[in-house]
């Protein structure tokens, strides 16, 4: 177990996308990061074409079936990110799967779910375990997330709600200024866009109670807190170099959750 001092630290490590200065002191990103970096073997060409095939075979059964929209979302999403190529980003197919993987596992009668469904979900899992193999320090970090003691509560709190919409405020006002770049404000849309997803689909147990059959979304709660911590965390060692980059207030709610997400661990 890693002493408590170094969890943010560890967070901010694993981190990927990174954020960074570049030359022209913009507040940027790069996914050029060791756990980016695969192990190339006979066969992990093929791998992502394979489950595009999975992927448009579920979405043609999805056109004319009531699923949920963070499923075809997240399907989607991952096609789209397999279109980088090699270049992908291993966290968002991460992140997709995790969603993917989750629907499949709520066992709310799962109408939509049929034989040849589920069969070709199944087989996507089993293709993104066969990437993931691919990419070591990748499954390193999924280890790590699953141990890491973070508290899921957390994401449900309105504070974190208008921390975020804050520092997408500020992100979208520091880019008009020339201050951040557009690979770095879109990743902090779309952080935005997968915390709406999360938060409308499981809605906090005060809102809407679960049946005894659905699944804790803990997890997915999870990693998206775990991403705040490193992602939020990398940007917050940088913008403290150059502090006009962004709003201050925003910055300094961010700083002040990552230290409540610490706190809970401490506790």
């Amino acid at each position: 177990k890693e002493p408590v001092s170094n969890y943010l630290d560890l967070a901010i490590k694993m981190a990927s996308p990174v954020p960074l200065l570049n030359d022209k002191n913009q507040l940027d990103i790069t996914s050029n990061t060791e756990i980016n970096d695969p192990v190339t073997e006979e066969g992990l060409h093929l791998l992502p074409e394979r489950a595009r095939r999975q992927i448009n075979n579920l979405l043609k059964a999805f056109e004319k079936t009531n699923v949920s929209p963070i499923l075809k979302g997240s399907l989607e999403n991952y096609a789209n990110e397999l279109d980088q190529g090699f270049g992908f980003e291993i966290t968002y197919l991460d992140d997709d799967m995790a969603i993917i993987r989750s629907e499949r596992d709520a066992d709310n009668d799962k109408i939509w779910c049929e034989a040849g469904v589920e069969t070709a979900i199944n087989k996507l899992s089993e293709i993104h375990d066969e990437i993931q193999r691919h990419y070591p320090l990748d499954l390193e970090r999924e280890k790590y997330i699953e141990q890491f003691p973070i508290n899921s509560e957390r994401f449900d709190s309105e504070e974190y709600k208008k921390t975020l919409e804050e520092f997408v405020k500020a992100t979208e006002a520091a880019y008009e200024d020339g201050k951040v770049t557009k690979e770095y404000l879109e990743d902090v849309k779309r952080q935005e866009r997968q915390y709406k997803d999360i938060a409308t689909l499981y809605p906090t147990p005060e809102i809407v109670i679960p049946t005894k059959d659905q699944v804790n979304p803990e997890k997915v709660k999870k990693r998206f807190l775990f991403r705040v911590l490193g992602f939020g965390g990398g940007t917050l060692g940088v913008v403290h170099k150059v502090s006009s980059i962004l709003d201050s207030e925003a910055v300094k709610n961010l700083l002040s959750f990552a230290q409540e997400l610490i706190e809970d661990i401490i506790k």
